[in-house]
């Protein structure tokens, strides 16, 4: 008796509640079956009302149950998002739907209930309590899957899917190459088709919430198929290099007509051997390119520092086995490489096998069309440069010089008719 009537007395201050809960006050002796029924009763009526209170949501702001949310929303889709094949982990781009995460915070709920009446917390130290304790079997799984051997993770099926098709796109620019491509190319249409076409553009690029055996297994032949691909691309990759090197200009020999693959710095030039990449764009006389600098460095194209190209802004960004599983995995990412950083692409139309002048034409046709030209050429940290270059309103032309004269590179101007990101 005692203990019922303590119980509902620590909700006095949630008026609501306490209505509910005062029925249950009682001045007699009850037996021990009765008591544990009517406590029942109480934990079920506190429940709904923090349930009520401490409403479910899949998106989150500045609210009490948010940081456990958050951390059920990450396990859930984490959990969801892992598979064991072959004694190493594989990453599928999927994640839980909002309602069996609604399901499973109604657990934790229930539990955390349990835990407040028998240890006498206030509700926000309960709160913060769960969520710890949701936060370390995330931290602890995550743990888990850092140790452990991983399959590389090629991305959503909008990325594999639409680089496959521009791929097959670049192998068919290439002469005197003839590859049957139409089986993979009727494959990744087909499954364009089945998970794409009836999706928005977020919702392509998103993880997906079907996750029955038929995604995981037609997920597995999309990227079968894929990683063919880029076995093609590599193969083709030094005939393309050779075309590149043919098109580009050296920048020792004055040329009106130049054409450079340059990257810009904007706050002091950086010892080319102390660069992990270089992000270049594609400048020649009819290409205005989206400049964020007035100095930088020329580069050539070779076979061992061409990571790929994108007559776009590619989107790239440097991340880690470890820093992959700590993000939870986002389905947009790819891991391609665990020796290393490995670099993923938001932007699924690049190759390294692009044809120069294919290359141009979408530039040049973004220009015609009045739109913001910005290419990417990704180069690793093999590549190394072949040129100074500034432009016409650069201001620190004497350090340029030096630089260029320390490392015996030839120093390039550059006329910029239009100004651009300052």
């Amino acid at each position: 008796m005692k203990s019922i009537n303590k119980i509902i007395k620590r909700y006095r201050r949630y008026d609501q509640l306490y209505v509910a809960l005062k029925q249950f006050y009682t001045k007699n002796e009850v037996s021990s079956i009765e008591e544990i029924e009517i406590i029942n009763e109480i934990k079920k009526i506190i429940t709904s009302y923090y349930l009520y209170i401490y409403k479910f949501k899949a998106y989150f702001s500045n609210e009490i149950q948010d940081l456990l949310l958050s951390n059920i929303s990450q396990l859930c889709d984490l959990l969801k998002k892992v598979k064991e094949k072959n004694n190493k982990i594989k990453i599928y781009p999927v994640k839980e739907s909002d309602e069996n995460k609604e399901i499973f915070y109604k657990k934790v709920i229930e539990e955390m209930v349990d835990y407040q009446i028998q240890n006498n917390l206030s509700t926000e130290k309960v709160f913060d309590i769960f969520a710890n304790k949701i936060g370390s079997q995330l931290n602890n799984f995550k743990q888990m899957l850092k140790q452990k051997d991983m399959e590389l993770y090629y991305g959503s099926v909008y990325y594999i899917v639409e680089r496959s098709l521009f791929i097959i796109n670049c192998i068919k620019h290439i002469s005197n190459k003839s590859s049957n491509l139409d089986e993979i190319e009727k494959l990744m249409l087909q499954y364009k088709q089945k998970y794409l076409d009836s999706k928005d553009s977020y919702e392509k690029e998103d993880d997906f919430t079907t996750y029955n055996d038929e995604f995981y297994n037609d997920y597995d032949l999309i990227e079968s198929n894929y990683k063919k691909l880029l076995l093609m691309e590599n193969e083709l990759t030094p005939i393309v290099v050779e075309q590149w090197k043919k098109y580009l200009t050296n920048p020792i020999e004055k040329n009106d007509n130049y054409r450079y693959v340059m990257h810009c710095f904007t706050s002091g030039m950086v010892e080319s051997n102390l660069m992990e990449k270089a992000c270049c764009s594609l400048y020649t006389p009819s290409i205005e390119n989206l400049m964020y600098g007035n100095f930088g460095l020329i580069y050539d194209i070779d076979v061992d520092s061409i990571d790929t190209m994108c007559a776009d802004d590619a989107g790239s960004w440097r991340i880690n086995k470890e820093e992959f599983i700590e993000r939870g995995c986002p389905g947009r990412w790819q891991l391609t490489r665990f020796d290393d950083y490995a670099v993923f692409y938001e932007n699924p139309y690049n190759s390294k096998i692009i044809m120069p002048n294919e290359f141009e034409d979408v530039c040049k046709n973004k220009i015609k069309n009045d739109m913001f030209n910005y290419s990417e050429i990704f180069l690793n940290k093999n590549a190394r440069p072949i040129g100074v270059f500034y432009t016409n309103d650069c201001q620190n032309i004497e350090e340029l010089k030096m630089y260029a004269e320390r490392n015996n590179l030839p120093l390039v101007e550059i006329d910029v008719k239009k100004s651009k990101f300052k």
